[in-house]
């Protein structure tokens, strides 16, 4: 199995490249945890979701929990986040941090993450929705975040811009071509 994260700001078009990597490429894909759990609180009732006390924690444990559904024979893995991404909404030096730090470590350790992981960089406009409340500036900010975490954590970030002009199929074809080199 190849494990790869494909990280990114809020708006920046992770979800369509996952798609099309398991409907056009066949990979196994993991769906982002926040935006499921965000739909679902909503439809409970919850209006922002992000301001329970909890919210950082339930994103970990559900995304830990989907990492750990992964079937040893899924060949390549595309996730839509990997656990690593928590650490750009919480304080260095928190609790949650050092938790999330910890649960990567040990889902490093049962299924190793590839250590190439592809950053999906944000659109020229950013649609701010019920579920995706950053602004374009705030997606810059938390993309650079996420960079140096990656890097941190001794990742390869491989940058993948929009195109000019937008091409979807372009940016799956970036992250299909090196993975397709490592398998």
């Amino acid at each position: 199995m190849k494990k790869y994260i494909i990280t990114g700001p809020p708006g920046s078009g992770k979800s369509s490249i996952m798609f099309s990597g398991e409907m056009d490429y066949g990979y196994h894909v993991v769906r982002e945890v926040a935006e499921d759990y965000i739909k679902k609180r909503q439809a409970a009732g919850i209006k922002e979701p992000w301001t329970e006390a909890n919210f950082q924690e339930r994103i970990l444990e559900i995304q830990v929990q989907r990492e750990s559904r992964i079937p040893v024979d899924a060949g390549i893995v595309w996730l839509d986040r990997g656990i690593p991404d928590g650490l750009a909404y919480v304080k260095e030096g928190a609790g949650l941090y050092d938790r999330i730090i910890d649960e990567f470590k040990k889902s490093d350790q049962i299924m190793p993450y590839e250590r190439t992981c592809f950053l999906i960089m944000p659109l020229k406009a950013v649609e701010t929705n019920e579920v995706r409340r950053e602004n374009y500036d705030e997606a810059i900010a938390i993309g650079n975040n996420l960079e140096g975490i990656y890097k941190k954590l001794g990742f390869e970030v491989i940058k993948i811009d929009a195109g000019k002009p937008f091409d979807l199929e372009g940016r799956v074809r970036q992250i299909v071509d090196v993975v397709g080199k490592n398998y």
